[in-house]
């Protein structure tokens, strides 16, 4: 939800500061949301309840192939090491969602400003 907010957000200003006479910045600023949905979708993919939720698809299929208890049993092993090694989202990641955000509402800011005076 976060991350659709912050595209939004970022398109929000781009459009505002382009309107408020900056063009050539209204134009550059068209990038955010680019790097705004990119920041999303690799939010995404490190999503715990996302993971489970595939991981627990794959035992499911696993079941309805009729595979044998070894099999099965390989399969529900790799599941239960996979859902504790659940990786985190990467440090730089988090950095590029954040500064995307912070730059969102600034330019958000500004370009509101520069559309009230001028």
């Amino acid at each position: 939800m976060a991350g659709i907010v912050n595209i939004f957000l970022t398109f929000f200003a781009a459009v505002l500061v382009y309107e408020s006479g900056h063009t050539g910045v209204g134009m550059l600023a068209f990038v955010l949301p680019v790097i705004a949905i990119w920041a999303w979708a690799m939010m995404l993919r490190y999503n715990p309840y996302l993971i489970k939720m595939r991981l627990d698809r794959l035992k499911a299929s696993a079941r309805a192939r009729g595979l044998s208890k070894e099999e099965y049993a390989h399969v529900e092993g790799y599941v239960n090491t996979a859902l504790h090694n659940i990786p985190v989202i990467p440090r730089w990641v988090r950095i590029v969602n954040a500064l995307v955000f912070l730059i969102g509402v600034a330019l958000a800011g500004w370009g509101g400003i520069s559309i009230l005076a001028g």
